[in-house]
């Protein structure tokens, strides 16, 4: 697997900034009392590549943000960057913000976007996007599917939690307005500080092939975009013919397939629904069986 990656974040605690320069934007919100308060000033270091610092604390700390893969081919992020780039581009990111803190500490990564082009053909996107958009998603992750106002109103399906990052699935075409990005879906692997920590993968030195191709496969499972995706009628034929449960509960569960997945008063009921569907494949409005993978792309399964 080619690992690829896109948006890198990396920086740590400093000091000396001068944050009544000329070039420095901040942004913050209003509190409680009434009083603003600044919660961030950013200045841009190179296009689309911006540092920022928290200001005001006895410790502060700076951070740059970027397209990594924009930043090497003059603002385009498709293809993704080969992440053996990472360590040196991020390198010179810090450096080019020396000039405007002093760092106090060697940089860490606080965010890295492993990504993965997927090539399902110029007329399979909004089938492949609808039917992953109306999966249902276990545990305590959350999913949407929407046009994204902030990339061309690309169709986007939007799987995370609240701290440890999540994944994006979305038409790359319609988000870059490039022809040469027709029939691709990309999947982004977005990874805050908890699972960099929890990997290893916090120093820029640590990004390697092994370490991105490894957050990519568990962000993938994790998401679950590449559960087989059936016709709702071939689903619904499935959970009718199931052994072990009740024909009461099989027409239940029937019936809340047909209805579209709508949340249940029982949590505890609709978990044990969810973890049984997911080893039967998912329902989507679609004329056969299918399934995403990270390496072949639109996969179609033969009718058994």
């Amino acid at each position: 697997m080619a690992s690829t990656v896109d948006t890198v974040k990396v920086g740590g605690s400093c000091s000396g900034v001068d944050q009544d320069s000329e070039g420095w934007k901040f942004s913050g919100k209003v509190g409680a009392a009434g009083k603003w308060s600044i919660t961030s000033k950013g200045r841009e270091l190179f296009p689309g590549v911006w540092l920022s610092v928290n200001p005001g604390r006895e410790i502060q700390t700076a951070w740059v943000e970027g397209s990594a893969a924009g930043y090497v081919q003059e603002g385009a992020n498709f293809p993704a960057l080969p992440v053996e780039h990472v360590p040196e581009i991020g390198h010179e990111w810090i450096e080019a913000a020396s000039e405007f803190v002093t760092w106090e500490e060697g940089p860490r990564i606080n965010r890295l976007d492993v990504v993965k082009d997927l090539d399902v053909g110029v007329d399979r996107v909004d089938e492949v996007l609808q039917a992953v958009g109306g999966f249902v998603s276990g545990g305590r992750a959350t999913r949407a599917t929407y046009r994204d106002p902030t990339a061309n109103r690309a169709m986007t399906v939007w799987t995370r939690t609240k701290r440890s990052g999540g994944g994006r699935l979305y038409d790359k075409r319609a988000e870059s307005d490039l022809e040469t990005a027709a029939g691709i879906v990309r999947f982004e692997g977005q990874e805050r500080v908890n699972t960099l920590k929890r990997e290893g993968v916090r120093k820029l030195e640590a990004v390697t092939s092994g370490n991105v191709d490894r957050l990519l496969r568990d962000r993938w499972l994790w998401c679950g975009y590449g559960d087989v995706v059936v016709p709702r009628e071939t689903l619904i034929r499935d959970v009718l013919s199931w052994e072990g449960w009740r024909w009461d509960t099989k027409l239940k569960v029937a019936g809340w397939i047909a209805a579209g997945f709508p949340t249940l008063p029982d949590r505890t009921t609709e978990w044990r629904y969810r973890n049984r569907l997911r080893a039967v494949g998912q329902a989507g409005d679609v004329p056969g069986s299918w399934r995403l993978d990270l390496n072949d792309g639109l996969v179609e399964i033969a009718a058994a």
